[in-house]
């Protein structure tokens, strides 16, 4: 992972641990049985994680994959990152474009599984972006439509990797794996603030206990 963890990648893990981190035991996407779940919805949703969230994203794809033309995602989870992505690099002067990477060809109208602007076409650099990273299932999809359309994948992108055995399964076929967070670096950020809250609400009884002594 780059080393982009400065103020605006700390408050996006902040309010990922507080809007959308829930331990308790769950079925995934994929399946599998978990103790913990990461909705991210809950914090992308808003108007601030979502611009913390495409302004990481954007800076991931910018230094590892400069020379992209678009970025795609499966909805939902990566529908509001990728129009967040797209939207900041115009503000930018990068101007990545949009694709729709529906999970099923439509019945009606075009029955087009992807959607994108006449701009792009045969060859472009495609970016693929999620919001959480498990098994890779969806991912491996995504790519495989991608490249059918005549697109190129050079790098995958997510907000959180789950590590759980999605980035190596990515990488098996021979793609890049870039995550702004892994479930470890979270959960390290959750415990340094743990003992942080704990270390000012000493200070708060010390301070206090120094009022009444000085009375």
């Amino acid at each position: 992972m780059i080393e982009i963890i400065n103020c605006g990648t700390k408050t996006l893990g902040e309010m990922i641990l507080d809007l959308s981190y829930r331990e308790g035991e769950v079925t995934l996407t994929s399946g599998k049985k978990s103790n913990f779940y990461i909705n991210g919805k809950k914090t992308f949703l808003t108007s601030r994680g979502i611009n913390l969230a495409g302004t990481s994203l954007l800076n991931l794809i910018k230094y590892h994959c400069p020379e992209a033309n678009a970025v795609a995602g499966v909805p939902v989870g990566a529908t509001p990152l990728v129009t967040a992505v797209s939207l900041l690099s115009y503000q930018k002067n990068k101007s990545l474009e949009q694709i729709i990477v529906r999970k099923e060809k439509n019945d009606h109208g075009a029955g087009n599984q992807l959607e994108y602007p006449d701009s792009l076409g045969d060859g472009d650099q495609v970016v693929l972006i999620d919001d959480v990273l498990t098994t890779g299932g969806t991912l491996i999809k995504g790519v495989e439509v991608l490249e059918k359309e005549g697109f190129r994948v050079p790098l995958i992108v997510v907000v959180v990797d789950r590590e759980e055995g999605g980035r190596e399964y990515l990488e098996s076929f021979g793609y890049k794996v870039e995550a702004i967070f892994t479930k470890t670096q979270l959960l390290d950020m959750r415990e340094k603030t743990d003992e942080a809250s704990i270390i000012d609400d000493v200070l708060d009884v010390v301070a206090k206990n120094k009022e009444v002594v000085s009375l």
